[in-house]
């Protein structure tokens, strides 16, 4: 009757140890096992003394039992005062620039063809990361950066709007630029959006003033070499650019770049657009120029100077740009440039355009009206030409065909345009 009541005790405590363990994540091993199942058999001795170890283990499981050691504690190591804890990744700007806050009415403008660039497609080779933007800085942004990429660059969120341009830390510091929108301006449709600086570029050899995402270029109704505004807020006590400096940039080439497409009227019919260029440059050219049958890529070329606020030659004859009587107007390169007045003899007169670049075989890639009968791109043999500037605008950094950008002639396509 004793044997009984203790092994009774006993199998009910280990079911009560095996629920235990059960509910705690525990586990029985072999020992315990074999102690269960000579329980249920009723093995007499056998079973007290596995019932035994089964208890002594269900102990050291279910109470994490172990023997109390009595020495001193370990101390806890601590960093010297010399090592801050830092983390690696996040590293903040050490040398961060004080914010100054815009002034409404101080900004800088500048205008000129644009590319596209950033976001897990573009592989680019920009020698690095991206100039004034780091992990830290962009985890406090994340409309303008995914987490996929290798690099910042990589994670430009694309539907978002960004830009690059070739700063001047000086004016606008590099803390400054993240904290500010630039108006983006579609100057053909007057589409705008704003934008928040990311990088310096692009490179001056690309012929080009402004990259910026691929959002902003669909939202403005751009494609890469066409012609943007930027209009940059100045920090505060920041003076704009002096109206008296010669201009920067080639105005008068985005001019002609927004009438890329305009086409005369086959036939007895004239374009009124393109006569009204002619009425607009007044002078003889106005009083002369009554159809469009009548060559005018010096019509075209008088319009976008002088619209660009430059004075022009105010005739009808292609090689007055490189005349040595309008030398008070206009300054003779030395080589090619993009944004150049070129200009070429042919049978019977000679011919005049602006540069944009070059092709892979060499030749120079012009811009000009009365080619195929409109405003074109089309290629020409840099050895038969010549190249000016307007005196009154700063001068290219460079000059050559080394510096021209390597472009491709866009597609003959007519397109009715708004004269600016």
């Amino acid at each position: 009757m004793a044997l009984a009541t203790i092994l009774t005790v006993v199998f009910v405590s280990m079911l009560v140890g095996q629920g235990y363990l059960f509910i705690h994540g525990g586990q029985l091993d072999t020992t315990q096992l074999i102690a269960a199942f000579a329980l249920a058999n009723g093995s007499g001795v056998v079973a007290a003394l596995l019932s035994a170890s089964y208890i002594a283990a269900l102990l050291k499981q279910a109470y994490a039992f172990r023997p109390i050691s009595m020495s001193a504690p370990a101390p806890v190591p601590t960093l010297p005062p010399s090592e801050p804890v830092t983390n690696p990744v996040l590293k903040l700007d050490p040398t961060p620039d004080p914010v100054k806050p815009p002034d409404p009415t101080a900004t800088y403008k500048v205008e000129g063809r644009m590319s596209v660039f950033g976001g897990s497609g573009d592989n680019s080779d920009i020698g690095g990361d991206l100039a004034f933007w780091n992990e830290a800085q962009a985890q406090t942004r994340p409309d303008l950066f995914t987490s996929i990429g290798p690099r910042l660059f990589n994670r430009l969120n694309t539907n978002a709007y960004y830009l690059a341009m070739r700063w001047d830390y000086k004016q606008t510091p590099k803390s400054f630029l993240r904290s500010i929108k630039v108006k983006l301006t579609n100057p053909t449709t007057g589409k705008t959006v704003e934008a928040t600086p990311v990088d310096w570029g692009p490179n001056e050899r690309t012929g080009r003033v402004v990259d910026v995402s691929p959002g902003a270029a669909k939202a403005l109704g751009l494609d890469t070499d066409q012609i943007v505004i930027a209009e940059v807020p100045l920090p505060q006590g920041i003076k704009p650019p002096d109206s008296a400096a010669p201009v920067a940039g080639t105005p008068w080439l985005s001019i002609a770049n927004n009438l890329l497409g305009l086409q005369e009227t086959p036939g007895s019919s004239d374009n009124s657009t393109i006569l009204e260029m002619a009425r607009r440059c007044g002078g003889d050219i106005a009083a002369t120029y009554k159809h469009d049958e009548i060559p005018w890529c010096a019509l075209f070329a008088n319009y976008c100077v002088k619209t660009a606020g430059f004075p022009s030659t105010d005739t009808l004859w292609a090689l007055d740009f490189s005349a040595s009587k309008y030398a008070d107007r206009f300054t003779k390169l030395p080589g090619p440039a993009v944004g150049a007045i070129a200009t070429k003899k042919r049978d019977g007169g000679g011919h005049v355009f602006f540069v944009l670049g070059k092709t892979a075989n060499g030749d120079i890639v012009g811009l000009g009206g009365n080619q195929s009968d409109m405003v074109c791109d089309s290629t020409f043999d840099p050895s038969v030409l010549t190249y000016v500037w307007p005196k009154s605008a700063a001068l290219p950094a460079s000059t050559g065909m080394s510096t021209l950008p390597v472009i491709t002639p866009r597609q003959h396509v007519k397109r009715d345009v708004v004269l600016p």
